[in-house]
């Protein structure tokens, strides 16, 4: 069974989501990005994922974050309203999304990034 968490939710500014702890490790991770583009005035949407090392009891704004990988919206992407992109090979267990770049946003417009831990073998 699939675990869907929302590491942002309808974002109308750039920013970084609530970090999120996974019960173990995980290597494979696959992320599901959404906008909601109210007056198709949206250019550009970049998204950073970004892991922690600290442990649970250092808050979001002190922990020290790296990079996973980076998403750059297509033309494309911005188009169909969606993005999907997986990061294999990196272990990781506490994640978040930051968003880095939103620009073009108007009223009713908004962001939303959703992620799931890929464990082999899962249906």
């Amino acid at each position: 069974m699939k675990t869907l968490y929302d590491l942002i939710e309808e974002a109308a500014a750039t920013g970084a989501g609530q970090s999120i702890r996974l019960p173990v490790v995980t290597n494979d991770h696959t992320f599901e990005c959404f906008i909601v583009d109210a007056n198709t005035s949206i250019t550009a949407v970049v998204v950073d994922i970004e892991m922690s090392f600290d442990p649970p009891e250092i808050n979001d704004a002190t922990a020290k974050w790296y990079q996973l990988s980076q998403h750059t919206f297509t033309a494309g992407e911005i188009t169909a309203l969606k993005a999907a992109f997986v990061q294999l090979n990196i272990p990781a267990q506490r994640i978040r999304a930051n968003l880095t770049t939103l620009t073009g946003i108007g009223a009713g417009d908004k962001v939303s990034v959703r992620y799931s831990p890929l464990y082999r073998g899962q249906p």
